[in-house]
């Protein structure tokens, strides 16, 4: 017996019973890239190029704006980090954890499930402080990598650490399980961003507010790794982490994030039956830097001349890698045969240029800011000659691509089932901490290296740690024996002491039980 497997795409939609065979399939589809072809050429009217395109004065530079200036306290680390954890957002956590371990402390009691050795029982309203050496606990994980989170407050040699001192083990994971970022009692129907919107909306209006955006922008994605259940849950083989959530970024070419966006699914962006899903999403999250003479950047995933179309509208100049397949492509330039070093070049009625230029490989190209030209550069091979919009491109990506490397240093993130935590952890400790690093380095011209940036603030952020308890004079405290005592128990005196060094099971072990008692407190 013989089996036949195939492969079926999940887009892909099973064909009925009375298709045509292969060969007139073959016959349709090239009769109509035929009619695309021609209706292409008689809208868009491609042909050579006259070099004649838009010309959009833009005054615009990479800048701290006033209200840097004026939030700026000192020139160290942690001041550019409070620029964007401010007390707004601080505000926001405490309150909604706060709120949230209320829920569900009376959530557990009305239902009967919590028990008295739970940790709900022992929770305390937390505060700002109490979140900053939270926040710097996170950090610390990052820059020391242990197997598990209970390692960190390990006795071990291998394992111990006097970071640790800052904040119990069970106070951490406490924290960490109530963390919130909005009511879940006022959530919206069907937003599902609800759980991280207002962080993320307080943190998008620092970035935009501390640095103001030059002439070049450029959108770049990122992926935070999450393989639990999620529909709108993205998988991109080309990704490090091919699971995830998709965060959309507009970056400036300092490698700074002016603006960041999660992507819940196209049927969460704006409906415009005129325009495609990639059109739809750029312009959106360009809305506030259209019609000012900018120049976007953006890969072959959003290039199309219909994106170009609609930011020439807006007075926007686009240049960017096309793909082959896109709608409105020229098919003598993504048909045309080149040998390597030569270059194919079209323009349309509307001052769009589409060029093709062989390299390694075939390299198509969009542009409305000037007529390419083949020039010559010193690269690691030596002097090669290359198209300057692709030297333009390279550029403006080089930026953005050493902004990601920064942002998987000493990375914090660790497997959760919460979704919204693990984003909201990225944000805080990746996409803040570059942003504060990039206004340091430009604002203070020290080239310090991201590791020792991240050093820095750490330390100060476990310094907001509460101080200990100073102890009671030796004279105050006694240990007598307890007298008609039935039952044992191990000293309180002794035990507080240990425990502040050693954890629960430790400090049980090390303390015998005896009748004593401790009087004087």
């Amino acid at each position: 017996m013989k089996f036949r497997f195939f492969i079926v795409s999940s887009d892909e939609e099973f064909l009925p019973d009375n298709q045509p065979n292969d060969s007139e399939s073959e016959q349709t589809d090239e009769n109509e890239c035929m009619d695309e072809a021609t209706n292409c050429t008689q809208v868009h009217n491609w042909q050579d190029p006259t070099g004649n395109l838009f010309e959009f004065p833009c005054n615009k530079t990479n800048a701290v704006t006033e209200d840097f200036l004026r939030k700026l306290r000192n020139n160290d680390p942690i001041s550019f980090f409070f620029l964007f954890i401010d007390e707004e957002v601080l505000s926001l956590i405490v309150e909604n954890t706060n709120l949230y371990a209320e829920q569900e402390i009376i959530k557990a009691i009305v239902e009967e499930t919590i028990s008295p050795n739970s940790r709900l029982q022992s929770w305390i309203d937390t505060d700002a402080d109490e979140i900053k050496v939270f926040f710097g606990v996170l950090l610390w994980m990052g820059l020391d990598k242990k197997p598990t989170i209970s390692d960190y407050w390990n006795r071990d040699i291998l394992y111990t650490s006097p970071a640790s001192k800052y904040m119990s083990r069970n106070r951490f994971e406490l924290l960490l399980k109530m963390i919130h970022f909005s009511d879940n009692e006022k959530c919206l129907p069907n937003n599902k961003l609800f759980k991280i919107q207002p962080l993320l909306d307080l943190l998008n209006k620092n970035f935009s507010l501390m640095y103001d955006a030059g002439q070049s922008v450029t959108i770049d994605e990122s992926m935070v790794p999450f393989r639990g259940r999620l529909n709108f849950r993205q998988y991109i083989p080309t990704k490090r982490h091919r699971y995830g959530v998709k965060i959309l970024k507009v970056c400036l070419l300092s490698g700074y994030t002016w603006f960041a966006k999660i992507y819940s699914g196209k049927q969460y962006t704006a409906q415009d039956q005129n325009m495609s899903v990639t059109t739809q999403i750029t312009m959106e999250l360009m809305t506030q830097l259209l019609d000012e003479g900018r120049t976007l950047f953006t890969d072959n995933f959003y290039t199309s001349v219909e994106l170009a179309e609609q930011l020439l509208n807006r007075r926007t100049h686009l240049i960017g890698t096309l793909r082959l397949n896109r709608k409105h492509n020229p098919h003598c330039v993504t048909k045309a045969k080149l040998r390597r070093g030569e270059m194919k070049v079209q323009q349309s009625a509307k001052k769009i240029i589409i060029a093709k230029w062989k390299d390694k490989r075939d390299v198509l190209f969009l542009t409305t800011k000037s007529l390419p030209e083949l020039k010559e550069i010193n690269c690691s091979r030596g002097k090669v000659v290359k198209p300057s919009t692709i030297i333009e491109y390279n550029g403006a990506k080089g930026y953005i691509d050493l902004s990601d490397q920064m942002t998987s240093y000493s990375n914090t993130l660790r497997r959760s089932l919460k979704w919204y935590r693990k984003v909201a952890f990225d944000f805080i400790t990746n996409t803040v901490v570059v942003n504060a690093h990039r206004l340091y380095t430009l604002t203070t011209n020290d080239k310090i290296k991201i590791t020792k940036f991240r050093e820095i603030i750490t330390k100060d952020l476990l310094n907001h740690a509460m101080p200990q308890i100073a102890p009671l004079p030796q004279n105050t405290r006694k240990h007598i024996l307890q007298e008609n005592s039935r039952s044992r128990g191990r000293c309180v005196l002794c035990y507080s002491n240990l425990s502040k060094t050693l954890n629960r099971k430790e400090a049980q072990k090390k303390i015998k039980t005896s009748q004593n008692k401790l009087l004087g407190l």
